[in-house]
């Protein structure tokens, strides 16, 4: 049995199908788009859209069955992934979903547009020189060296998806995140109202120094100054109040950033209601 041609709309509809994934992820899409669809479109774009328009670059239209263009889409679809890792940890951004979206598009179209040409050139038929199946019978006996060539061929494909996999890994750890600082003030026990404890978490990126001002019912009761806190790291301040707090007094705590001291950055504040602890029951 011949294989079928692959008619020119095929190569036609698989940059409109890989635009439209593209278009998802670069863009904000005028209708609402569900779950289910966008997962469709980003499998289809990934691993199945790249390999087939580059399927039709290597083995024309009319060379290969169905069933074996199907197989070759995957695994070509897979190999432009594992490289696109290495292209993209290299670049800055690093492995983002809307680097992945420009170059996976960037290959298909490319690949697509080359489909076509190649496709409007090729003949309605033509031998089939390459079967990708296996043909029924006894196979053919193989040189030792094609049995080692073979089974590096293996190792090296283990090792490079085990690469890409730590590759991917590393990537997704520096990705760029937008920073952030936490700041809390809470009783350091329910059941005693004049210990507490200031804290500062930086998530900025980088190191900061930072200014607290501590009010009791809207008048300054303590400040520090100067307070240097690295990336990812926290700084707790315990303090003791001389007095307890009414019924009905507050304590705020404003964080100020050094690089804009007059500007409050946090603020948290608590009631002396919200630290009453209900009474052990006997």
């Amino acid at each position: 049995m011949r294989p079928r041609t692959v008619p020119l709309l095929a190569f036609i509809a698989t940059m409109v199908l890989s635009t439209a994934a593209a278009w998802l992820v670069l863009h904000e899409p005028p209708i609402t788009v569900g779950p289910p669809v966008r997962v469709v479109l980003g499998s289809l774009a990934t691993l199945v859209l790249p390999g087939y328009a580059c399927a039709g670059v290597l083995f024309g239209p009319n060379r290969i069955h169905h069933a074996e263009r199907l197989l070759i889409s995957l695994g070509l679809s897979i190999l432009i992934c594992m490289g696109a890792t290495f292209v993209l940890h290299s670049q800055t951004g690093g492995l983002s979903a809307t680097n992945w979206a420009r170059l996976l598009w960037s290959v298909t179209a490319v690949a697509s547009i080359a489909a076509s040409i190649r496709s409007s050139r090729a003949p309605a038929d033509g031998p089939v020189p390459l079967a990708i199946l296996p043909a029924y019978g006894p196979s053919p006996s193989r040189p030792r060296w094609q049995v080692g060539l073979h089974l590096v061929a293996a190792v090296a494909a283990v090792a490079l998806l085990i690469t890409t996999v730590l590759a991917g890994i590393g990537s997704a750890q520096q990705q760029p995140y937008p920073g952030f600082t936490q700041f809390w003030l809470l009783p350091q026990t329910q059941h005693n109202a004049t210990q507490f404890e200031l804290g500062i978490g930086n998530f900025e990126g980088k190191a900061y120094t930072y200014q607290i001002e501590l009010y009791h019912n809207d008048h300054t009761l303590a400040r520090w100054s100067q307070l240097v806190v690295g990336d990812t790291d926290t700084l707790q301040l315990p303090f003791v109040l001389r007095e307890p707090l009414g019924t009905g007094d507050s304590l705020t705590a404003v964080l100020y950033r050094a690089d804009q001291p007059t500007q409050a950055y946090r603020q948290v504040r608590v009631w002396r209601n919200a630290l009453q602890a209900k009474e052990p029951s006997s």
